[in-house]
């Protein structure tokens, strides 16, 4: 459960699903985001003003590559894979 609660509201549907690496938060409908997260592999326009885009990827290509690997045509992964570490960035050098 999310620190703001089972549920909360979108919080900015502006930006596009428009290359890989894209980070977002997926929902159930509008304003029902929860701790659920998920990282694009490609350009998935569809998803456009849906999900909350929250992040991209600056680094690790590579490893995107192989968590692709680990998914399958019919949604269902044949891997698992797991974050074990994570924090905040206090920012990104460009």
């Amino acid at each position: 459960m999310s620190i703001y609660g089972e549920n909360f509201p979108d919080e900015n549907l502006l930006l596009n699903f428009d290359k890989r690496g894209i980070l977002a938060m997926a929902n159930r409908g509008p304003n029902t985001n929860n701790s659920q997260f998920f990282i694009t592999f490609g350009e998935t326009r569809w998803l456009d003003g849906v999900h909350t885009i929250f992040g991209e990827l600056i680094e690790g290509d590579d490893t995107l590559s192989l968590m692709h690997l680990g998914g399958s045509t019919g949604g269902e992964p044949t891997q698992y894979f797991y974050v074990d570490e994570c924090g905040i960035l206090d920012s990104v050098k460009e």
